[in-house]
């Protein structure tokens, strides 16, 4: 890719009745020391008055907003946005910022990630060092590095952000920032999981494209995972379903097999421990039904797991 023309961000946003994290975010952007072109936001079928906000938004920013009648889930929501992008493209030299509405860029953020494409012309994708949105700790979570051979994934150690650059292969949706000319090589995400590892499918889709390069000084702050036990709920179900379903087509044979014993064996765990404690019961059927439909490859709305 040529670097002498202008770098040129637009930003593809999910949202959905968070309209306070919404107005929140739209002014940290307007605060960005290397400001981005459009601001494409997916009303994915908000309540809240999110779209009455964004219709007659009078701020400083050029916002497109694309309003859903019906929240059909963060997997639509980003492949709308993409598509919307891939559809108006009228630069050379343009990427796309990826983010929830609850990822908020550190003013330098777009700063940072323009200087390591200059320096990077081979990599058409970066991503952005996740910090916690009150510890200002790192959240290792979002960056990952997985190998598809033997299907060990580990995320990226917390000492390797002492380096400037870190190869990766998995990114979360939460300051991954791609070329239009990726877009246009792999196409758009997968619009059918509804929610839950649509990211790791799209970087894995990225990563045999180019390499993904995570910039350790460009920040970006977010939610903290929870740190106490974790209660199973919809979430939980497309994370263990789809993660099922996509690394089918990524992992090894051997590897992906590996994966579904480890899936019965916990599935059975639970089962054990349902005996004796509800909780686990629950996990149960979470996995149970996980398990059944990833394997028949079943993908969109389960009526079963709404939010």
């Amino acid at each position: 890719m040529s670097t002498d023309k202008k770098v040129v961000f637009d930003i593809v946003m999910v949202t959905y009745n968070r309209m306070s994290y919404l107005k929140k975010n739209l002014d940290e952007i307007d605060h960005l020391a290397y400001a981005v072109h459009d601001v494409i936001i997916v009303n994915n079928g908000s309540t809240d008055g999110t779209r009455r906000f964004l219709d007659n938004y009078d701020g400083k920013l050029n916002i497109k907003p694309i309003n859903l009648l019906q929240n059909k889930g963060g997997s639509r929501g980003f492949y709308e946005g993409l598509k919307y992008v891939g559809q108006h493209l009228a630069v050379e030299n343009h990427w796309i910022i990826i983010m929830d509405d609850d990822a908020f860029m550190d003013s330098e953020f777009t700063e940072k990630i323009k200087d390591a494409i200059i320096s990077h012309p081979q990599v058409f994708a970066f991503s952005g060092t996740v910090i916690g949105l009150q510890s200002k700790k790192i959240e290792i979570l979002h960056r990952r590095i997985m190998d598809l051979r033997t299907g060990q994934q580990k995320n990226l150690p917390i000492e390797d952000y002492q380096k400037k650059f870190n190869l990766i292969n998995v990114a979360s949706f939460v300051g991954l920032v791609i070329s239009s000319d990726v877009l246009k090589q792999i196409g758009l995400p997968r619009y059918d999981l509804f929610s839950q590892f649509d990211d790791t499918d799209y970087s894995l889709k990225i990563s045999q494209n180019t390499p993904i390069v995570n910039v350790s000084s460009a920040l970006i702050r977010h939610p903290e995972f929870p740190q106490t036990k974790y209660t199973a709920n919809w979430k939980t179900y497309y994370a263990l379903r789809n993660e099922q379903i996509v690394l089918k087509e990524y992992f090894s044979k051997s590897a992906y097999h590996r994966l579904l014993r480890r899936r019965k064996f916990e599935f059975i765990k639970c089962c054990l421990k349902g005996l004796f404690v509800k909780r686990s019961r629950v996990w149960a059927k979470i996995r149970y039904d996980a398990l059944a439909d990833g394997k028949q490859n079943r993908v969109g709305i389960n009526k079963k797991y709404l939010p």
